[in-house]
């Protein structure tokens, strides 16, 4: 985590500490049976379609900063 707040953004703000980490993750936990399925491949295009939201926000908002 950065130790204060990042730049351009005011310190006060109530969520302040979700823009101090340097990065974030999603995590979608799978049973081994699922991962050995003739459908993992189906499955697997799923939930990284689910993460493609995720990417474009962080990725715009990072483009307006910069």
């Amino acid at each position: 985590q950065l130790k204060t707040a990042p730049k351009g953004f005011d310190k006060t703000w109530p969520d302040i500490e979700l823009l101090r980490y340097k990065s974030y993750t999603s995590l979608h936990m799978l049973k081994d049976e699922e991962l050995l399925s003739p459908t993992f491949e189906a499955k697997a295009r799923e939930l990284f379609g689910q993460m493609v939201p995720f990417n474009h926000f962080f990725n715009a908002v990072i483009e307006d900063l910069v």
